[in-house]
Order: C-alpha cells, then structure tokens, then sequence
C-alpha cells in the first residue's frame, strides 16, 4: 500500500471540499433566518387581514381557506441543485452516494435517509443540525475513499501517473472548485466536474477488470495445482 500517495490525495481532495461543504451549510443558516422572518411577517399580515374579513364574512372566508389547502408530491418535482454541491458529489463519488449527501429523494439506505428521512423538506433547526452530522459523515468517507484510491491505484502509476484515475479526478477537482469559487465564472465549473464523473466510472470498470483478473488467475492456478 502506498501510504504517502494516499495520505496526499486525502488531503488535497479534503481541502477541496471543505469550503464548498461550510458554504452550503451558512446558505442553509441564512435561509433558516430569513425564513422566520418572513413567518413572523406573513403571521402578522394574515392576522390583521383576518381580522378584518371575519368582521365582514366569516363563512366566505372559511370556505375560502379550505378550498386553498393544496398537497404536493415532492418526489415528482424536478430538483436544480447548486454547482458547489455538484462539485462535491462529482469529485467524491463513492463518498457522497453513500451519505446521500443532499439529495432531494434520499435512499433508505443512505446516511441522510437514516438520520434526515427520505425527503429533503425546508430545513429547521433540528435539520441543520441533523445536516452537520451527515457533513462530517461524508468528511469521514472521504478521507477513507482517498486512502483506498490513493494507496491502492489500479494500472501501473509509477510509470505514467498522470494517467490514473485518482490523479484525473483530482486535478478535475481542483479545476472545478478554483472556478465555482468564483461567482462570475461558477456555472463553468460543471464542464471539469462532468469529466471527474467520467473518470470515476473509469475508475470503478478498472476496478471491476482488476478483480475479474485477479479471481481468473487465482482459479487457474488452483485447477493447475488440482491437476498436477
């Protein structure tokens, strides 16, 4: 195992993260405290025009109201999320589909759906806190997805290193966060995030070749062995 490459990658990749992670969570706070606000308006208007429609028809009123209470199904809904998150999730694959790291419809078998439920819904206080768990969960993974990808890579990196998966990933990485820090440009961040996506699917059919590999030779060599 190669210690120090995957030490390096932990490192740079969590770097990279970090910023992004803390900068969805004070969005989360300042739309927490904006929220209330508007609560603490909007409970003052509707009762001062209440107040003033039941002097005049109450039953009219009532009606009224019944008739505006809508549900919605949010599993149908089409879901836009923020290029920092995508940066994240796209540069920390394995990390991100295991916590479910903000997804809209979380699996029942991820980290958010275990602690957060299956549905993202407005955040409340209880949320964001629930949130910050589900952050140093995804941290966690990271730094264990990195040591594994780094200290183990596939192919022959110390020949052409540049050509590994783990090293296209990163540098893709690096590229995306330098530009979606940038408010200007962060929309073209989505190119380099897309490509660290394609590597990582290059990286999981290396993975799946290696292991094939490995489980033929070890079944020849014990059918020769069987043989002899």
């Amino acid at each position: 195992m190669n210690w120090r490459r995957g030490l390096m990658l932990v490192g740079i990749n969590l770097v990279l993260a970090m910023p992004l992670i803390l900068m969805m969570e004070a969005r989360d706070a300042q739309w927490l405290r904006e929220h209330k606000e508007n609560l603490v308006l909007l409970a003052r208007e509707a009762a001062a025009r209440d107040a003033v429609l039941k002097e005049k028809t109450p039953a009219r009123v009532d009606a009224a109201q019944e008739e505006e209470s809508v549900s919605f199904n949010y599993e149908g809904l089409l879901v836009s999320y923020p290029v920092q998150v995508e940066v994240v999730r796209f540069g920390n694959f394995p990390a991100s589909a295991l916590t479910g790291w903000r997804l809209f419809c979380r699996p029942k078998w991820s980290l958010s759906g275990i602690m957060q439920g299956q549905v993202m819904t407005a955040p409340t206080d209880a949320d964001l806190s629930l949130q910050r768990r589900v952050d140093i969960g995804l941290c966690l993974l990271i730094v264990i997805q990195w040591l594994l990808v780094g200290g183990f890579p596939l192919g022959r990196p110390q020949k052409r290193w540049w050509r590994e998966a783990g090293i296209i990933i990163t540098a893709c990485t690096v590229v995306a966060t330098c530009l979606v820090l940038i408010p200007a440009v962060e929309k073209v961040a989505r190119l380099p995030d897309l490509l660290a996506g394609v590597a990582w699917l290059w990286w999981f059919c290396l993975l799946a070749w290696t292991t094939l590999r490995f489980a033929w030779r070890r079944a020849a060599g014990w059918l020769t062995r069987q043989s002899n």
